[in-house]
């Protein structure tokens, strides 16, 4: 099983009022694309000419990445302690190791492997596979929206309706209105015999738009929004 996981804090981006203008209606193109979007082998660089980078990317003069801002609330976060695996029962570990040694697609290791990574959550919004079609495109040139196999957000009731519908663009991935809002976790997934190449693309690609929609919530009524790093 290969996968790839992004949050807000990878999703590492210019400050998107820089990029490309948005507006308060969802972004809608009569353009078709034959471009196969995280698959292409230049798709990569596409992310790069528009801001988007991957961890551990240097620039041309030799300055890497800085590190997220609450990098160091991050470092005391994991070192907390947290619970043992010894708790975890050998029978459910053996389960586990079989459904993943068994997986053959996408939809196995989504639905028999990061199910169980995942287990119960309670108040946890997690959905997936759902394109981000009602976000504004966050590349120039062809439309290519993400597409998550996972991912968590807020709920929609949670956000002033205004905001909600101010920022629709950037923070309501789908126009259907049950769905989770303002994602910021996301996972993405390939089988045996997928492409790590691949799955780091649409987890980095799918970061950068949730990036892009806490930045605009975070900025939201500033005159000059502050960057995002």
């Amino acid at each position: 099983m290969i996968s790839a996981l992004s949050d807000q804090r990878r999703g590492r981006k210019r400050q998107f009022s820089e990029l490309e203008p948005y507006s308060d209606t969802p972004y809608t193109s009569t353009k078709k694309s034959r471009s196969t979007g995280a698959y292409d082998p230049n798709f990569r660089e596409r992310m790069i000419n528009n801001g988007i980078y991957l961890d551990g990317y240097k620039y041309p003069n030799g300055q890497v990445l800085p590190e997220p801002q609450n990098w160091n609330g991050l470092q005391r976060m994991l070192a907390k302690p947290r619970r043992s695996l010894s708790s975890y029962a050998k029978e459910r570990y053996d389960e586990f190791k079989q459904a993943d040694a068994e997986v053959t697609s996408e939809d196995d290791v989504m639905s028999k492997v990061i199910s169980r990574i995942q287990g119960t959550v309670p108040d946890a919004n997690f959905t997936g596979n759902i394109p981000f079609n009602n976000l504004a495109d966050i590349m120039r040139g062809k439309s290519h929206k993400a597409k998550p196999d996972r991912f968590c957000g807020a709920r929609p009731e949670q956000l002033h309706q205004d905001l909600h519908d101010k920022l629709q663009a950037l923070i309501v991935p789908s126009t259907e209105q049950t769905r989770p809002i303002a994602p910021n976790y996301f996972v993405e997934a390939k089988p045996p015999k997928g492409s790590a190449f691949v799955a780091s693309n649409q987890a980095c690609f799918a970061g950068a738009a949730g990036a892009r929609g806490i930045h605009g919530l975070q900025t939201y009524g500033e005159r000059q929004p502050k960057k995002c790093f």
